[in-house]
């Protein structure tokens, strides 16, 4: 009977230690499936809107990467002397950041709209991130005559926010950055994990960070935290989600604590109710405010 009793409880340990393993695996795979859509985006076609849409003068650009890629993008000319660069998210294009172009325009702004690396019209079949699109970016409005080189800034949203973050971070002559709704790029850029669910998402972060470094092969790549390090003493504005749910809650966590990475001038705006990169959709006016006094005291005063 108590060799039964002992043979019952072996199995019951074996079954839950590989249902465990099991479900380890599962999250692992569905964060590395994550991963490879970041990095294999689907393309949105170029459709239906351009600055024209707004009352906006603009030309039709093509700039050319350090690596041999040619982005393709609008260009809104300056009234201030001063230009922002504006990077969508993943899987979409320059129409969907017009609005916020339409915003800067208004205020003086040069908007340099691009698609990023393998969305929209630019070449590219791989997206490892575009912190070299930002630079070629930056190089395109150094150029521009209506632009002071030291007055160039850059606005960016989910992985165009991470983007413009390590952009800026490489290149010293931009000169301040808003990120609205960033994600971590390594496992050291999320909060202390405190939760059981936090540790058991492990797997899913772990899966998502590995397929990236693997089809990217930048295994050296800076985490999120160093990246914002290196943006100071410049001002930087971080945007996150401030609603109730548990998606917006760990993008309020991970800003949070990159914010507390960053050193020199900087700002952080979780917006009460807003879901991912939903701000100006919740808040117009505030988000309006908020990002045009930025820039103003970065590039103008």
């Amino acid at each position: 009977m108590r060799f039964a009793r002992r043979r019952w409880l072996r199995l019951l340990l074996f079954a839950s230690v590989s249902l465990l393993i099991g479900a380890a695996v599962v999250t692992f795979a569905l964060g590395w499936r994550r991963g490879l859509k970041l990095v294999y985006p689907l393309r949105s076609p170029i459709c239906c809107q351009t600055p024209a849409d707004y009352q906006l003068e603009y030309q039709d650009v093509v700039i050319e990467t350090a690596d041999a890629l040619k982005l393709r993008g609008w260009y809104i000319p300056a009234k201030n002397r001063a230009a922002i660069i504006v990077a969508h998210g993943a899987g979409g294009n320059r129409v969907a950041v017009l609005p916020f172009a339409a915003i800067l325009a208004r205020h003086g702004y040069g908007v340099l709209l691009i698609d990023l690396r393998a969305h929209g019209d630019s070449d590219g079949t791989v997206y490892a991130y575009g912190w070299r699109d930002i630079i070629a970016a930056a190089d395109f409005l150094r150029n521009q005559t209506d632009i002071d080189p030291k007055r160039i800034g850059a606005l960016g949203f989910s992985l165009g926010g991470v983007a413009v973050l390590e952009g800026v971070a490489h290149d010293s002559a931009i000169a301040a950055v808003i990120s609205d709704g960033a994600g971590a790029v390594r496992l050291e850029d999320f909060p202390p994990r405190r939760r059981l669910i936090d540790w058991w998402f492990w797997f899913y972060d772990l899966g998502n960070e590995q397929a990236i470094l693997r089809e990217t092969g930048e295994w050296d790549k800076a985490s999120m935290r160093q990246t914002v390090a290196a943006i100071s003493p410049r001002p930087l504005f971080l945007i996150a989600a401030g609603a109730a749910d548990s998606a917006s809650a760990v993008e309020a966590e991970i800003n949070q604590h990159l914010f507390e990475a960053a050193g020199g001038e900087k700002q952080l705006w979780s917006v009460p109710n807003a879901i991912h990169t939903t701000g100006f959709a919740i808040e117009p006016v505030e988000y309006e405010r908020r990002i045009v006094a930025f820039f103003d005291d970065a590039l103008l005063r």
